[in-house]
Parts: structure tokens; sequence; C-alpha cells
């Protein structure tokens, strides 16, 4: 039944608790009969965001069922989140509201493994941001090592010229003098 994997907590209309059940009174550690006729409010301190009681309670007055998560304090650094759902009961002309009906289902795991995957994500996304970076420092002295290459190839390319300028002129000159030797040799001259 509902009664067994929900908290399910009755009020009156000045919201008294009139019903708390078992489950509620068992996680929560608390005597039964301490809490009938205790207005709701004394789990105010225990929630975690005070305007929620705020907002509950402007949404059952102005005749609307009021649903949210909340987290509730079990004892010291120890909590509970509980999937909750406020109602009206209204009587048979559904014009006058009797009572109202607190109906939670503890979601505690869940909400545990939501956080424990948003920080695996935020440990992934500074992880990744990290490597993005040191990927950048690394692109980066690859680009300068890139263009100090660049730079020593433009040299050499500039003195391969000069070598073939400097051999074109060295293979001219050892022409002029084989011909200059050849003429003399034979005894032609060159006019």
């Amino acid at each position: 039944t509902i009664e067994q994997i929900a908290f399910i907590i009755k009020m009156d209309l000045d919201f008294n608790i009139t019903y708390i059940n078992e489950l509620f009174c068992n996680i929560m550690a608390c005597e039964m009969s301490h809490l009938i006729g205790k207005n709701f409010d004394f789990l105010k301190s225990k929630i975690s965001t005070a305007n929620v009681f705020d907002n509950l309670k402007k949404s059952l007055l102005n005749g609307q069922f009021w649903e949210d998560t909340i987290k509730i304090e079990k004892d010291k650094n120890e909590f509970i989140y509980l999937k909750v759902k406020i109602i009206k009961i209204s009587d048979a002309s559904n014009k006058n509201v009797q009572e109202y009906v607190f109906i939670a289902y503890p979601i505690t795991d869940q909400e545990n493994e939501k956080k424990e995957l948003n920080k695996k994500m935020f440990q992934n996304i500074a992880h990744l941001k990290k490597e993005s970076h040191n990927n950048l420092i690394e692109n980066k002295k690859l680009e300068s090592e890139l263009e100090i290459l660049k730079n020593h190839i433009q040299n050499l390319n500039r003195q391969l010229i000069d070598v073939n300028t400097s051999k074109s002129s060295l293979l001219k000159q050892l022409e002029a003098y084989e011909i200059s030797s050849l003429n003399q040799s034979t005894g032609k001259v060159d006019l």
C-alpha cells in the first residue's frame, strides 16, 4: 500500500497534524503521539529552504495543490530528499476544503545519484578544460617550432641559391680557364 512506500501526513485547515503514518515516524525517528496536534510548521526548521513553506501555504490557501522536491534534515548532517505533493480534500459538494494530505516519496538515492553524476560531469569538464589548455600550449609550442623550422629552411634555401650561384660562377671561370689553356696550347689567341 501507499503507507509502506510514502510519507503520509493529514492536516486540518490550520495545518495542524491529524494523522501521520508510521513510515514517516520510523525514518524521521520521531514519536507519532508527539506530532499529532502539532502544526505542520514543525518541519519548517528541518527543510533546507524556508521559503518552501510560504509557497506551499499560499498555493493551498488559493485552492491549488502543491508539488515540489524538498530536502529535509533527518539527523545532523543527514538529509532525506522527498518528492512531495500536497492536495486538498473537499466535501461532497467540492466547495469546502476539509483537510490537506501531504504525500511524499523518498527519492534520496536518486538525488544522490544526480549529485554524483553532476560531480563527475563537472570533474570531466574540468579535466577536458585542462586537457584543452594543455593542447593549446602544446599547439603554440609546435607552431613556434614550426616557425623556427620554416626560417631554417628559408636560410638553407638561400644558402643553396648562393652555393648554386657560386658553383655556376666557378664553372664559368673553369670553362674560361680551360678554353684559355686549350687556346694557348694550340696557339690560338682569343681576341
